[in-house]
């Protein structure tokens, strides 16, 4: 069967369009190119996958209604038809993908509600302010102005207002240089379970802006979309910051001389500078990128480049070590290593042959190791596409 001509990429495509493991495409295709009958060992053969394994692989593959048993001693399978497979497929990503457009509507619905709260509650702020300047000639101060020193200082005061806001959280980040990797925005707050209150529970308009560089390299496609996020072109992210509630903003300072963000931020609880904060953020919003989109982009691309990797003869390991670092972002090495064991159906390998798989990686350009931090960033697929 190994003979047949495609048969990588055919199994490759089963993959893609049927959501199976390696094994599992493998053991299908085997069925569906052979209409006979076949007993456990003839398709373990025809397949190439060990033939304990290839047990387990049918019984899932009969729990997935993709065959059937045809006798019982001893026991033969064959696959049901090929167009009723990739009909039932079909069918259950329509159900699916319904499902998202009824939530995203929904969503849409309850962002364009907020909006129009926050708009109303402006409108009334400017009224206030328009009637107190008719008997004061000077301009409002700014309620509270306050620098904020250390990086634990920052990032507590950012969980703090992601807690407290009411309407509306609004946030815009740019990868750090390598000589910081803590700066305002780049690392998630402790637990995704405050924004995913702030968001469910208390229905905050929450809206995370960042520069395009960050994506795959720190943020992984499995986590772009844990938040309402879009990405932008970097040289359009000048500066770091949050908008709270269209009165409240965080503002992560650079440093003007050596040009990397310092631990100093500055806290402003001002209606006026939040406007000018959430009208900058609103119109980069505007033209950003959906997390979605990027994601399926990228998708295409990895389904090229690990085609691309095998025929440059790179271990099926280094292919799937890979994918897992697309799949988090910058990593640790046991970090990679529960991905793998959660992510893949394959075999979850030691540290030891984790570490010899990623410095073989470092070493060929494919992942790049910051050593002081002992983390691993994924080489984007699009950069590796221009060299393989």
């Amino acid at each position: 069967m190994g003979n047949v001509p495609h048969f990588s990429e055919l199994v490759e495509k089963l993959e893609t369009i049927l959501h199976l493991s390696r094994y599992e495409a493998k053991v299908i295709l085997a069925l569906i190119l052979d209409s006979n009958p076949q007993t456990v060992k003839e398709i373990s053969q025809a397949a190439h996958v060990p033939i304990q394994r290839t047990y387990d692989i049918l019984e899932k593959l009969e729990e997935k209604a993709m065959i059937i048993q045809t006798a019982k001693s001893p026991k033969t399978y064959a696959a049901k038809s090929f167009e009723s497979i990739l009909t039932k497929c079909l069918l259950e990503e329509r159900i699916l993908l319904n499902e998202w457009y009824h939530k995203e509507a929904e969503r849409i619905k309850e962002e364009k509600r907020t909006q129009l709260s926050c708009l109303r509650r402006q409108s009334e702020e400017l009224i206030e302010m328009t009637t107190t300047l008719r008997t004061r000639p000077m301009a409002e101060p700014t309620k509270i102005a306050l620098q904020i020193e250390g990086w634990n200082n920052i990032q507590d005061l950012l969980i703090q207002l992601l807690e407290e806001a009411r309407s509306s959280f609004w946030g815009i980040s740019r990868p750090p240089d390598w000589r910081d990797l803590t700066t305002l925005g780049t690392l998630q707050p402790r637990s995704l379970s405050t924004w995913y209150e702030a968001i469910d529970a208390r229905k905050v308009d929450v809206r995370w802006l960042t520069s395009l560089s960050a994506f795959p390299s720190y943020i992984g496609y499995a986590q772009a979309t844990y938040l309402p996020r879009r990405f932008i072109d970097d040289s359009k992210v000048s500066e770091k910051y949050a908008v709270v509630d269209c009165e409240k903003v965080l503002l992560n300072l650079r440093d003007p001389i050596i040009g990397i963000y310092a631990a100093t931020a500055l806290f402003m609880e001002s209606a006026s500078v939040a406007k000018i904060f959430g009208n900058h953020f609103q119109k980069m919003w505007d033209e950003a990128i959906p997390a979605e989109k990027m994601v399926r982009d990228l998708e295409r691309d990895i389904e090229i480049v690990s085609y691309r990797l095998k025929e440059r003869a790179f271990t099926e390991m280094e292919i799937r070590v890979y994918k897992s670092l697309l799949r988090m972002g910058a990593s640790s090495l046991k970090s990679i290593q529960m991905d793998l064991q959660w992510a893949d159906k394959e075999e979850t390998p030691s540290l030891k042959l984790l570490n010899k798989v990623l410095n073989k990686l470092v070493n060929r350009g494919i992942v790049e190791r910051h050593q002081a931090l002992d983390l691993y960033m994924p080489t984007h697929p699009k950069t590796l596409l221009q060299t393989l």
